[in-house]
């Protein structure tokens, strides 16, 4: 979106800063190569600086095949012709002394997780701020599965994470190593999630999430002595379902950590009545320290992100710009009109600029979102919103996106993806300049306006 007129610009505090934890798939940002994310999202950028963290899945990169040692050959012996006379023409049979010893198969003898250097192996620069967890969800993970797997299952000494190569079993111990060896500066502690709405299930799991958290308390001094690596700020994950006495459990058992630094509150976007995901959110926040950040791992819908903004939750993760992106989707929202006293179609900006309303005729608007694939948008020649400053709509026009669909072409993902991720981050600093100066309402009530479903 265009930054906003120095006239209206407003400073904000860390307070205000919400910050989206953009999933990465198999440890780096999705469709963006390293050229292409230093022009688009430079890290310079105001608005990529203080909203946006790379949230890199233990799950996604660091499944590694195990090979056999490769043993040394054995050297060849010269045949002595009067000891050993010579073999039958076209025999098969040879000596013993001149055989060569076989060496061990280099197939993979099965899989295991290691730590790859984010900056180095998974090409994040160093400027970028970036946050580790096993997984964003273990529940989402295994409907990704393959032959109908379920949720990943658990035990008291291990998690069984769902990995396109399968099932793979990740200890507290090795898990500790694999964000160390990750070079991480943020991480989320293991976790146990329950799959089904049972009252001992959850539980167990707080119970099993409580065990492994302190147990990477007590031991995370010890492990950088050992490394040599500066342990990173670890979070606890925060699990227990819709269950809000568990979650408060949970709550108070990491903040008397001296180790944890924030929390991370884990599947609450599978509450599906709205209103009682906002209640919990609202709760769960008050438990938790104001020296405490406190992050939401997974939002699906704009409406999510807004609701979770609203209620104390300064870090939301979600993969909503690469989802939608998938969907041929754009999001066309109006992200400065909440600062005019009326809406009218020739409103300004601060210093006389006229401002256009971002289009939407040929093509029905749900969640504040434009199908290109619609045929309507064939011969559309405006960008996917006036005004907007991304690559893709100062570049194109929404008719060639809407041909690049139809031509099933990649690069139209990209462009999407591109946009999509633009306008969720200068959401969040246009969300943090208005509460800045106490207009979080009149903005929140703007943008919900555009929503037509939540």
């Amino acid at each position: 979106m265009p930054e906003p007129h120095p006239s209206t610009m407003t400073t904000t505090t860390e307070e205000n800063k919400v910050k989206l934890i953009l999933h990465c798939e198999n440890g780096s940002p999705p469709y963006l190569t390293p050229s292409l994310l230093a022009t688009c999202f430079p890290s310079t950028s105001r608005a990529v600086a203080d909203h946006l963290v790379f949230g890199i899945a233990v799950r996604d990169t660091c499944v590694t095949p195990v090979y056999k040692p490769k043993e040394k050959k054995a050297k060849k012996t010269k045949r002595n012709d009067k000891n050993h006379p010579p073999s039958r023409q076209g025999s098969t049979v040879s000596d013993g002394a001149s055989s060569v010893a076989s060496t061990s198969s280099t197939k993979p003898t099965g899989y295991t997780f290691t730590g790859r250097p984010l900056h180095d192996d998974l090409i994040i620069p160093r400027e970028y701020n970036v946050l580790a967890c096993p997984s964003f969800d273990l529940i989402d993970d295994g409907k990704l599965g393959s032959n109908g797997a379920k949720a990943a299952t658990a035990t008291h000494k291990d998690v069984h994470l769902i990995t396109q190569r399968g099932h793979q079993k990740l200890t507290p111990s090795l898990y500790r190593v694999v964000v160390e060896n990750m070079e991480a500066t943020t991480s989320i502690g293991l976790y146990d999630e329950a799959s089904e709405d049972n009252a001992k299930r959850n539980a167990k799991s707080v119970e099993r999430t409580k065990l492994w958290l302190e147990e990477w308390n007590n031991s995370s001094a010890e492990l950088e002595k050992v490394t040599g690596h500066k342990k990173s700020k670890l979070w606890a994950p925060i699990v227990g379902g819709a269950d809000l006495t568990l979650r408060l459990d949970c709550i108070e058992n990491a903040t008397k950590l001296g180790s944890v630094c924030g929390v991370a509150l884990i599947g609450i976007h599978h509450i599906a009545d709205r209103q009682a995901r906002i209640e919990l959110l609202q709760s769960c926040s008050k438990a938790v320290p104001k020296s405490m950040p406190c992050a939401l791992l997974v939002a699906n819908s704009i409406g999510q992100i807004m609701d979770a903004a609203q209620n104390g939750v300064s870090y939301i993760g979600s993969s909503l710009p690469a989802l939608l992106a998938r969907s041929r989707r754009a999001l066309i929202l109006d992200l400065h009109g909440w600062k005019l006293e009326e809406e009218r179609e020739d409103r300004q900006y601060g210093d006389g600029r006229p401002k256009k309303r971002p289009r939407t005729e040929g093509g029905s608007t749900i969640d504040g979102c434009i199908c290109l694939e619609d045929k309507a948008f064939a011969r559309d020649t405006a960008p996917f919103v006036e005004g907007c400053s991304c690559l893709a709509c100062t570049e194109h026009k929404r008719a060639y996106l809407h041909h690049l669909i139809n031509a099933k072409e990649l690069l139209a993902e990209i462009l999407l993806f591109v946009h999509n991720l633009h306008v969720t981050i200068h959401l969040l600093q246009e969300m943090a300049d208005a509460t800045a100066i106490g207009k979080q309402m009149e903005f929140v009530q703007h943008i919900e306006r555009q929503l037509h479903s939540v």
